[in-house]
């Protein structure tokens, strides 16, 4: 709010200027809203008049509004300079910090069908919008600015509950590079499906950094991104940093990870350019299907240039450092895994069961074609018990990849 005074002369010129303000404005345009208060010199209101019309502000561009804002009738005239003289190369950016419960509609380009976000509120609108039923299917949802989402305790972008019942977000989702901050859910009630993306189905995300994540839940299909897939999908250009820690329940939870959880009825998935490089302190924990990028992605996936240093728990089941469980006719190449591979227990487990745990993969379905792997590096640990309870020593394929998931060998 203006809350300048009108002080001395009667007389003024035909334009005064009454209040300036400075507003750290992105590279792209955004609209603002705001009220102006007009007192008098005894603090006494002469006219109060809100700006709802959009005016638009961006980064070394002078927006001037001019007009007769004492009057009842109030018509303005916004004018921009883009030849603005005194600009800037490096202004903070205003990012909004999220109170847990705001949603505000972002801007809306028809032409384009993209909705842009500039706030964590705006982003809390698009979750809403998708657990009610819009899954943005042939739209784009873009980041134009930092994302504060302030630890508060974040609803996915989508649901589902292991079966046919669920919401999925079916657009296009441009981070932009922004950075999102500080996600953090908590789930006391085992529900799949939890991350900053719950559900996606024939999606595309990409150009999304996450700088912060801690997850608590009792349930699978969880993920710092997203949850569960369905469809044909496409990740690329993710980075996740930080302190990233991943908990859910130890003795149940399946199909978790840090890019992906679990893939439900995947088709062709793509996942290129990923960088989980995060504090010492990180970790992914579950029971089975637990992997440093990945717990389980169903159908034929492309994983090219991947990087994780996180470390992988499971409990008692399958537990890689780049993915839990691969299918078959899949292809990983340029993946590195730095981070350690644990698995608790194998306690009830045969061998051919104790033995899926790898450096990049734990097991891959072998039944029907075949997982290729070229230039993958692991420079972590194995650590895994055997049936005895004594540390495995032998690991299958140099620690790369666990036992095939029907492999007869004993």
């Amino acid at each position: 709010e203006g809350k300048d005074a009108l002080k001395g002369e009667k007389d003024r010129n035909t334009h005064m200027t009454i209040f300036t303000d400075y507003i750290l404005a992105t590279d792209n345009q955004h609209t603002i809203n705001f009220n102006m208060l007009v007192n008098d010199e005894d603090g006494v209101e002469i006219k109060a008049t809100a700006f709802s019309t959009e005016i638009p502000v961006q980064r070394n561009h002078l927006t001037t509004i001019i007009g007769n804002v004492l009057t009842t009738a109030t018509e303005v005239e916004v004018t921009i300079n883009d030849n603005f003289a005194n600009g800037v190369e490096d202004a903070p950016t205003y990012v909004e910090v999220w109170d847990g419960k705001s949603k505000n509609e972002p801007k809306f380009d028809a032409e384009t069908n993209t909705y842009f976000v500039a706030r964590a509120s705006e982003l809390a609108w698009v979750a809403e919008q998708v657990n009610n039923g819009n899954n943005f299917a042939g739209a784009t949802v873009k980041v134009i600015a930092p994302i504060e989402l302030n630890c508060e305790y974040w609803t996915p972008i989508g649901y589902g509950d292991d079966g046919a019942n669920f919401y999925s977000f079916n657009g296009t989702f441009d981070g932009g590079d922004w950075t999102i901050a500080n996600l953090c859910i908590r789930d006391e009630a085992a529900d799949y499906c939890n991350g900053l993306f719950g559900m996606t189905e024939n999606a595309t995300i990409k150009n999304v950094k996450l700088n912060g994540v801690i997850v608590n839940t009792k349930g699978g299909d969880t993920a710092a991104l997203v949850g569960a897939i369905n469809g044909t999908t496409v990740i690329e250009n993710i980075a996740v940093e930080g302190l990233v820690q991943i908990d859910t329940d130890m003795a149940s939870a399946g199909r978790v990870g840090t890019i992906v959880g679990g893939g439900w009825t995947s088709h062709n998935v793509a996942l290129s350019n990923i960088s989980v490089n995060v504090d010492e302190e990180s970790y992914v924990k579950a029971n089975t299907y637990v992997g440093g990028v990945a717990g389980q992605i169903l159908g034929v996936t492309s994983m090219t240039n991947i990087y994780s240093n996180i470390d992988v728990y499971a409990y008692n089941g399958i537990v890689g450092g780049i993915i839990g469980s691969i299918q078959h006719n899949s292809t990983v190449d340029g993946c590195v895994a730095d981070g350690n591979v644990y698995r608790e227990t194998a306690e009830g487990r045969t061998e051919n069961q104790y033995k899926r745990i790898g450096g990049i993969a734990g097991t891959w379905e072998n039944s029907v074609g075949k997982v290729v792997l070229d230039n993958v590096k692991f420079n972590g640990e194995l650590i895994s018990p055997d049936a005895t309870g004594a540390q495995m020593t032998s690991f299958d394929y140099a620690t790369y990849v666990g036992r095939e998931y029907t492999t007869s060998k004993t």
